[in-house]
This record gives C-alpha cells, structure tokens and sequence, in this order.
C-alpha cells in the first residue's frame, strides 16, 4: 500500500488511511469478545508443549479475527463507501448518522449471513455485527470525516490582520 500512496493527493490520502483505520477497528470490535474465549483456549494449547499445538492453537487463537476483517473489508467496501457517497452529497454526515448507519448496516448483513449459513449462529452473530458496523462507521467519521464537514468554509475564514 505505500508504493501507491505517493500517487494519491493529500486528501485521498488521508481518506485512505481513514479507511483502513476504520476498517481495522470495525475488524477487531467484531472479533473481540469471541477472542476473549479463543486466545485463552489458544494458550492453553500452547502451554501443553506439543509442536502440532502450536499452528493449532494460533488458528484458534486468531480466527474471529481472520472471519471479522474480510467481513468488515468487504461490506465496507460494498456497502460503507455508496453510503458515505450519499450522506456527502445529502449533507447529512454526523457522527451519530455513521453510526447508526454502521450498526444497522451490520445488522442486516450478519442476519442475511445467518440465514444464508442456516440460522445456527443466532444472535451472536447480529450483536458482533451490530458492534462492527457501529464501530466502523463511528471510526470512518473520526478519522476521515469529522476534518471536512466541521471546518468553516473558506470563505467564512476571516484573515487575521
């Protein structure tokens, strides 16, 4: 990603690296509270001292986060970025618009990804979703948008003399 960087402007740039930080934050939300059982149970394997534990264990360890990221990277990227596309031309970008629009867009995807799975995971899998889109969204203002929309145009800038 760097090799590209020096081809973006400033602002594209800026916007990029708000997308991926969004992106990484909205994965490991998603992930997290199902890590808090896997990488406990991932060093236990550890701690039994077996060499075939370890790529076990690893996996174990680090899989809701190997199932969140492309989640979260692909509905960012299907469904974050026509949305932002709109709130930006609407006028409607707040903080609180992103976030509930982020919950809500991970609501809907984790249900259809439940029923498309056979509707075994339940509401697990609503309430990471929820949290990964809330957290996405809220992270994309934070770091890419708050800047833009909350600084006075240039032509209310008043010069100092």
């Amino acid at each position: 990603m760097a090799d590209i960087m020096h081809l973006l402007t400033p602002r594209s740039r800026t916007h990029a690296m708000a997308f991926a930080k969004a992106v990484t934050a909205g994965s490991l939300a998603g992930a997290g509270p199902m890590m808090l059982l896997t990488v406990p149970l991932g060093m236990v394997l550890i701690l039994q001292d077996t060499s075939s534990n370890l790529l076990t264990a690893l996996r174990m360890m680090f899989l809701p986060l190997m199932v969140s990221a492309p989640v979260v990277l692909a509905s960012s990227v299907l469904v974050g970025i026509p949305t932002f596309l709109v709130l930006r031309r609407k006028g409607l970008e707040t903080k609180a618009v992103y976030a509930v629009a982020g919950t809500v867009m991970g609501i809907v995807i984790s249900v259809i990804t439940d029923v498309a799975m056979g509707g075994e995971a339940g509401g697990i899998l609503m309430n990471l979703g929820a949290l990964a889109g809330g957290v996405t969204g809220w992270s994309w203002w934070h770091w890419g948008r708050r800047h833009y929309v909350l600084a006075p145009a240039a032509s209310e800038v008043v010069p100092r003399v």
